[in-house]
């Protein structure tokens, strides 16, 4: 039996083209996530390098800092009015420098291994600081609470044939000791500022003893010979 079959062109499944197409499209997106994710990176790391260099060239451009050390040591210690600053360093200090309170720094030059600086005591109550810097720019401070004292000035001359003794004080006088040619004296003042005294002269040579006191105890004396 003879028959006629009939043949037609095979077709492409349209099936396979769209799981083809499909397939590219995820790799394209996978390529570009990629760049996208690299380019990202990449702008940090370019970011964080520009930040670090800026900071690097901030620290660079500041001035030249101390650094505090035990290397240097500063001690303190007062007589009368006067602070006694001493300084020493293992490096030679090349200078000092001190204010009291919020004023303006006082700068004293060193260039050796130690030094002794005085520095005058304010009348009042006062907070010194006292800074030591050595040559490879290492430094030690020091704070210190200070009251300062005035003592009492006394002037004494001879008028006629009496002695004349005058004293002042800042904060008061509170009483005054008189040793007159052996003779002993004591007289309170009560806080004056200001006091005159007057003591007839003996014939010949006379000597005079005065010890001051103002009212925070602290004193000062002279002594004078006359002859009438």
């Amino acid at each position: 039996m003879n028959q006629i079959l009939t043949t037609k062109p095979v077709r492409p499944s349209k099936t396979v083209k769209v799981k083809t197409v499909k397939s590219f499209f995820a790799i394209c997106l996978m390529i570009f996530g990629l760049c996208m994710a690299s380019s990202a990176s990449y702008a940090l790391y370019k970011n964080n390098a520009i930040n670090s260099a800026n900071k690097t060239n901030n620290i660079n451009n500041n001035p030249v800092q101390t650094t505090a050390t035990d290397n240097i040591q500063i001690h303190l210690s007062n007589e009368d009015a006067i602070i006694h600053a001493t300084v020493i360093g293992q490096n030679e200090i090349s200078f000092v420098t001190y204010k009291w309170d919020d004023e303006e720094e006082t700068r004293v030059d060193v260039n050796s291994i130690s030094d002794d600086i005085e520095i005058e005591i304010p009348a009042g109550e006062h907070t010194l600081t006292i800074t030591a810097v050595d040559i490879n720019n290492n430094s030690q401070t020091k704070n210190q609470q200070v009251k300062g004292i005035t003592k009492p000035t006394l002037e004494v001359m001879q008028d006629g044939s009496e002695f004349v003794i005058k004293a002042t004080d800042e904060i008061g006088l509170d009483k005054f000791e008189f040793i007159l040619n052996g003779q002993g004296y004591l007289v309170r003042v009560e806080g004056e500022k200001e006091k005159e005294f007057r003591y007839p002269l003996e014939e010949g040579d006379n000597t005079l003893e005065v010890k001051a006191y103002n009212v925070e105890g602290v004193t000062e004396t002279f002594n004078a010979i006359c002859h009438n």
